[in-house]
């Protein structure tokens, strides 16, 4: 038989396989962490300092309604769409907010 304190060798390997998935889960965990934290920390930042520089830019809402919504609007509805930026912090919602209708993932809060 086997000696004592040795595993035979299908135990030992189930325990082998069992620590190899352990440490690919930790792995999987611990890069989603530090790609949220990349996203909040970095990318978040970036798009919200390219965010506020183009709102400034004239025919910014124009250009954008053209893209994202595929129509030319009118100028009251343009007026209408301009006027949440002028809040403080409207970039963090903008972003949360696309964020939850491209990734099916809600981190907007509301906040209204």
């Amino acid at each position: 038989g086997t000696p004592p304190g040795h595993l035979s060798g299908n135990v030992n390997q189930k325990h082998k396989s069992n620590m190899l998935i352990a440490l690919m889960k930790s792995i999987i965990v611990t890069v989603g962490v530090c790609y949220a934290y990349f996203e909040k920390i970095a990318l978040d930042r970036v798009l919200k300092y390219l965010l506020a520089r183009g709102v400034g830019t004239p025919g910014f809402w124009l250009l954008a309604m053209k893209q994202m919504a595929g129509f030319t609007p009118s100028y009251e509805k343009l007026l209408a769409i301009q006027w949440p930026s002028i809040a403080f912090g409207w970039e963090e919602g903008l972003i949360a907010f696309a964020k939850s209708r491209t990734l099916s993932a809600c981190p907007y809060n509301g906040g209204e």
